[in-house]
């Protein structure tokens, strides 16, 4: 897998790194290695749509 850094761009970008942090959560048998999923969803809806009102479309 080539790692490419780039900035959060869209909402398709929110959705395809919560897929790779479930794959992740579910290949090391659900222990948290890695950030966890509520982690990720909080920062998405909670810190992006209440307190920055950043539009990420």
């Amino acid at each position: 897998m080539k790692l490419t850094m780039r900035t959060y761009r869209h909402e398709d970008d929110y959705w395809t790194i919560r897929q790779f942090l479930r794959d992740i959560f579910l290949q090391y048998q659900r222990r948290e290695v890695c950030w966890p999923l509520y982690r990720w969803d909080y920062w998405r809806w909670h810190v992006h749509e209440n307190i920055f009102q950043f539009d990420l479309r």
